[in-house]
């Protein structure tokens, strides 16, 4: 039986005016606040103090000042769900006089009611502009002159009355609502804006439409179409394999599995009949049958890994359907591709667009991989969890976690994977993998191996996206491209290696700001890998993540799975070193300080040093400092004067560990 997830919308219309003031991001973490946070970083990762209890639903509340938060900012619980290591996980937006900041988000972890750790963006201080001159109805008129579709889906009528069925509410319609937000641009500035979902059948054309309030202008578009446009990605015939089919009220088998996945017909011409493949004799024999039926065994076995191994009961953690609309037509006008489409249940299912390829009498030409539909699959937890961005470094990190998956997949289905994407799709008779995990700069669209490094394309925020198809396309500032880091990172942690980060050893170059620097990373097995990469994107990760947050993210992770300074942990931040992304610098300051009363411990490993014009005495009434390994322990009566230096470093394995 098909389920269902409803989803309600809400609006509010509320008018403010607050003076222009310089912007910043996570602004509370430059001087955090001693009395809450043990560490914070600017990037917004925090850790709170030792054994402070705490309801996280009443943090923001009770600590408002702590976070920054004045005026009319103030954040709002969104989402709690506890994880089987017994975190419980909350997830806060962040609003502006009641309207959410998109990408404005922060998560607080808590374990055993103790507050644990933190991370997100905050922004606060901003340069808000919040004229509302036109209307909603002005600016859906905008939005759908600006995608310009031939047919939307409130045009169909079967679409409507399925949607007012599904949903039991007779008022219900795929027309386009607009909802007001705060969106923080390139320009350092919280800009009011429209926000309107467009659904239409036209390739390319579903998405959302950014509006600024005040002068009606478009000015950002992101298409509800996550693709990974994988141009050399092979098709796999895997033999005889079990598939369920649905027996047909018409007549026949249809090639639906009632567990959650329908492969569905669409034309050449593009037009979506929404016929679901029908046989006879339930035989599929034709080389169009056998491609599609490998669709349906590809995404079902993608499902039971992550619910089997996962404990994930669908792409949206809730058994909703996806649905594969097979030997589809992409927007280019080419059946080279493969994409995600969301549809925000109850409305109509999620799926998954899946190419037959160029060579449209070779069964081998298409895009039914097994890995390239665990990518697509992927995609649609990302949706549901940490919906990173579809731009610069979070769209980067969107794609390489599909990989990432894609080849956990690949080795729990088949017992093995080569580390070379969608490699069993045959194009022209010859293998042309999208993806290389071993050596990015080698893949056939020549991704970058580490970060900042050599391939490395432009994703700060003076990069402004521009997607297929349009002028100055620059692939959504790299997002095909610079997921080659994490993907070789993925490579390193599950297999190990050792090299340099220079051309002589290894295949890692960047600018000659970066020294050049030996690594080693011993392997802890795909298996290991795979929990952590899950973990990582469906508990720290949110939609404006970068690679540093992603960083912290899989050695967070690592840590809650396996343990503080454990083996995995240390392996998963040397392999982030690897590719470019050292542990964070982590230094204490002392001058002049007595620790007569009571004693410190510095329990995250980092380097000690004296400040500027002072010195450290040690008084010779015992050993005063205490080196436990990976942390630094000062007795009482240690003290800092004028007349002696002091200073010492923790353990270097365990700083591999921090965040």
């Amino acid at each position: 039986m098909k389920k269902i997830i409803s989803i309600i919308f809400l609006y509010g219309f509320l008018f403010c005016s607050i003076n222009a003031i310089h912007a910043e991001e996570n602004e509370f973490a430059r001087n955090p606040d001693g009395a809450l946070f043990k560490s914070a970083s600017p990037s917004g990762w925090v850790k709170f103090k030792d054994n402070l209890p705490g309801n996280p639903a009443e943090v923001f509340s009770r600590f408002k000042k702590s976070f920054g938060l004045t005026g009319g900012y103030d954040m709002r619980l969104k989402k709690t769900k506890t994880d089987d290591l017994g975190f419980t996980h909350y997830r806060f937006q962040q609003t502006l006089f009641g309207k959410d900041v998109i990408g404005g988000e922060f998560f607080i972890r808590v374990k055993n009611g103790v507050l644990q750790s933190g991370n997100g963006k905050i922004y606060t201080s901003a340069i808000v502009r919040d004229q509302q001159n036109i209307s909603e109805q002005n600016a859906i008129t905008i939005a759908l002159n600006y995608v310009n579709a031939e047919k939307y889906y409130w045009q169909d009528t079967t679409y409507e009355n399925k949607l007012k069925r599904k949903s039991k509410n007779q008022a219900a319609t795929f027309y386009p609502a607009a909802e007001l937000y705060y969106v923080y641009t390139n320009t350092l500035q919280l800009q009011l804006t429209y926000k309107v979902l467009i659904e239409a059948f036209d390739p390319g054309k579903s998405g959302y439409v950014y509006i600024d309030a005040g002068d009606g202008k478009v000015f950002k578009w992101e298409p509800s179409e996550i693709s990974c446009s994988p141009t050399t990605v092979n098709t796999v015939w895997y033999g005889n394999q079990t598939i369920n089919t649905h027996s047909s009220v018409t007549g026949g088998w249809d090639l639906e599995d009632d567990c959650g996945s329908s492969t569905y017909n669409v034309s050449d011409d593009n037009t979506w009949n929404n016929a679901l493949f029908n046989s006879p004799d339930n035989q599929w024999l034709t080389p169009r049958e056998r491609s599609a039926a490998t669709c349906l065994w590809s995404i079902d076995q993608t499902r039971d890994v992550y619910l089997n191994h996962l404990q994930r009961d669908g792409h949206d953690a809730f058994g909703a359907n996806l649905d594969i609309y097979f030997d589809a037509t992409f927007a280019d006008g080419s059946h080279s591709n493969a994409s995600f489409q969301p549809h925000l249940p109850p409305f109509w299912d999620d799926y998954v667009n899946v190419g037959r390829g160029e060579d449209v009498a070779s069964i081998t030409d298409d895009f039914g991989v097994l890995d390239i539909l665990a990518h697509e699959f992927t995609h649609g937890v990302n949706h549901y969890e940490a919906d990173l961005a579809s731009e610069r470094e979070s769209g980067a990190l969107n794609e390489s976690f599909a990989d990432v998956m894609a080849e956990y997949v690949e080795k729990k289905v088949l017992l093995s994977n080569n580390w070379l994407l969608g490699w069993d799709r045959i194009e022209n008779g010859v293998h042309v993998p999208a993806r290389n995990f071993m050596l990015p700069r080698t893949s056939h669209w020549a991704q970058p191996d580490r970060y900042n490094g050599t391939l490395w394309w432009d994703a700060s925020n003076n990069c402004i996206p521009v997607g297929p198809g349009e002028p100055g396309y620059n692939d959504k500032c790299g997002v095909h491209y610079n997921n080659g880091v994490q993907n070789r990172m993925y490579y390193l942690l599950s297999m190990g290696g050792v090299g340099w980060s220079d051309d002589s050893i290894s295949t890692a170059t960047g600018p000659t700001i970066y020294n050049s620097y030996q690594w080693a990373v011993a392997g802890i097995g795909i298996e290991n890998a795979g929990r952590i990469a899950y973990r990582a994107l469906t508990v720290y990760l949110g939609e404006n993540s970068n690679y540093t947050d992603s960083r912290n993210a899989w050695v967070a992770a690592a840590t809650d799975i396996f343990g503080e300074c454990s083996f995995f942990a240390i392996q998963t931040g040397k392999a982030w070193y690897a590719v470019g992304l050292g542990p964070p610098v982590q230094t204490m300051a002392i001058c002049n300080t007595n620790y007569g009363a009571s004693p410190i411990n510095l329990t995250t490993p980092r380097e000690l040093i004296v400040s500027n014009n002072c010195t450290v005495n040690i008084l010779p009434t015992g050993n005063l400092v205490e080196f436990k390994g990976s942390s630094i322990g000062f007795k009482p009566g240690f003290s800092s004067a004028t007349g002696s230096n002091f200073s010492a470093k923790a353990d270097d394995e365990c700083a591999f560990a921090t965040y």
